[in-house]
């Protein structure tokens, strides 16, 4: 399970969870209520409203559905801006299919720290060291 960083004030997660609170409040529903609509769990929902969820693509059209009017696509489209801020296209899928199923994400990096940031008297201590296998 990952822990997703807090988004800031004005992110379009934080937007997104806090219209959802608005409609949902302003149609006097309690998160059980939106939880049993949207097929989710209260947890989910509540997720979604403190922006500590990523929404998936289906809960955004259940969303629009639930709250819209008339074919609305607002909760997609402010999905559409936090899973794609102006990123390549490829990290859509990673997003909408791989992400909310890992359970543990690993990463190699081959340099310690990325070439911009390193500086002479860093290469210095990295390399007067010994290996540690």
């Amino acid at each position: 399970m990952s822990v997703e960083p807090f988004p800031g004030p004005d992110s379009p997660r934080m937007r997104f969870g806090a219209e959802m609170r608005r409609l949902r409040e302003a149609a006097r529903l309690s998160q059980a209520a939106v939880a049993s609509r949207l097929g989710c769990t209260q947890t989910q929902v509540s997720r979604l409203e403190a922006a500590t969820r990523t929404p998936s693509k289906s809960d955004a059209e259940r969303l629009d559905r639930l709250f819209g009017s008339g074919g609305s696509t607002y909760f997609t489209g402010l999905r559409e801006r936090i899973i794609a801020p102006g990123g390549p296209i490829w990290f859509r899928s990673w997003v909408e299919e791989i992400e909310p199923t890992a359970l543990v994400l690993h990463s190699w990096d081959p340099l310690f720290v990325p070439g911009l940031l390193r500086t002479e008297s860093y290469a210095r201590r990295i390399f007067s060291r010994e290996p540690l296998m």
